[in-house]
């Protein structure tokens, strides 16, 4: 037999243990799904809330930044090949990841703060923070963005801006 190499780290190995062994757990009904819920939240909070952070948007350079620099009417008659120069797909392609990294965030702090007890003050304030902190980055970088959607109102829709 031929020895594999793990590419997992030991915590990456430790986090599936512990998954598989919750999941286990609450499918054979040791534990509520409340108690599944809350065993994942403290969990998340020793092993990955750190890891959860704000992913800026890149700012616009070169060709990019030409485009935002132009009247919202000159943009609007900029030609469909400007957006096929690689350049521009890199901005636009690193633009989206931040935004759906941010997006993610702020989904999971939210899950967090759901099934954190109410009577967890000192957790509750920690998760509460970081998430006001991130909304308040990725709402500050989508009106940055304000030219990009045509001088219309960013649309807030559960609570994330879009446009």
């Amino acid at each position: 037999m031929i020895a594999v190499e793990s590419k997992r780290t030991e915590e990456e190995l430790r986090s599936i243990r512990f998954g598989k062994e919750l999941f286990l757990r609450r499918t054979s009904g040791k534990i509520t799904e409340e108690e599944f819920n809350k065993e994942l939240a403290y969990w998340m909070l020793a092993e990955h809330f750190e890891g959860v952070k704000y992913t800026p948007m890149p700012m616009p350079i070169g060709l990019t930044k030409e485009y935002f620099d132009l009247a919202k009417d000159e943009r609007r008659k900029v030609k469909p090949e400007f957006f096929e120069n690689q350049e521009v797909k890199d901005f636009f392609s690193m633009k989206e990841v931040a935004q759906e990294q941010d997006k993610e965030a702020i989904r999971s702090l939210r899950q967090l703060l759901s099934v954190l007890p109410e009577d967890d003050e000192v957790n509750r304030k920690k998760v509460q923070d970081k998430l006001d902190n991130i909304q308040r980055n990725y709402i500050d970088d989508m009106m940055m963005y304000e030219p990009m959607i045509g001088g219309q109102d960013v649309f807030f829709v559960d609570g994330l801006a879009v446009t």
